[in-house]
């Protein structure tokens, strides 16, 4: 078996979604002096390269201050599984798997990012996610390319929940105090759904490293 710890590992970030609850493109949220979907990638340049946006055709992305590959959703607003086939897309054939995250972690670390990495070189699964405990997270996690072929047939079968996929591939599970070491309040797993959300995102920052 090839040493895992030999293979780089890409970078996906997804924002292709319609953003209904929040009422714009999360993406483009004032977040750390920056937007918050350059800080995403700034979290990420460190540990992965090269890093692919994938995003629905009709969404203005934020200037970026790393390099990225920007791909575009054949088909918009189909969800995030939609989005990681077009994230491995856009990622060179060479790399056979890829950390993904969504565009919305306020709290996103490097140092998390570098733990799953890790983590994914004695790894033998196809996917490898995050949990607080009580739910998984398939939007901070590492995939294997392997996985597109079937994520695309589920979407074929009109299946497009991504929890679903993690169903019938190999998934390991990060336990929450392997996170904790370097995320002791579990916060890079918070995603922001509503305005309500990011403004107590923004006060929790201000209170606190």
């Amino acid at each position: 078996m090839t040493e895992l710890s030999h293979l780089p590992l890409a970078g996906i970030v997804l924002c292709g979604g319609q953003s209904r609850r929040m009422g714009q493109p999360k993406c483009w949220l004032p977040w750390q002096q920056t937007s918050l979907l350059n800080f995403v990638v700034s979290q990420l340049a460190p540990v992965c390269k090269p890093l692919v946006v994938a995003a629905s055709a009709d969404l203005t992305l934020p200037d970026l201050s790393s390099p990225v590959i920007v791909q575009r959703d054949a088909r918009a607003y189909q969800g995030p599984l939609s989005g990681l086939i077009t994230g491995f897309a856009g990622v060179p054939s060479e790399f056979e798997s890829a950390i993904v995250t969504a565009c919305d972690l306020p709290f996103l670390s490097s140092a998390v990012l570098q733990r799953l990495s890790t983590l994914w070189t004695t790894c033998p699964a196809d996917a490898l996610i995050c949990s607080d405990g009580v739910r998984r997270h398939p939007l901070l996690g590492i995939y294997r390319r392997s996985v597109v072929a079937i994520a695309e047939q589920m979407l074929a079968e009109d299946q497009r929940r991504l929890l679903d996929l993690l169903e019938r591939v190999k998934t390991a599970v990060v336990p929450p105090e392997e996170l904790r070491a370097v995320d002791r309040e579990l916060r890079c797993l918070r995603n922001l759904n509503s305005l309500a959300d990011y403004a107590a995102a923004l006060q929790q920052a201000t209170q606190s490293p």
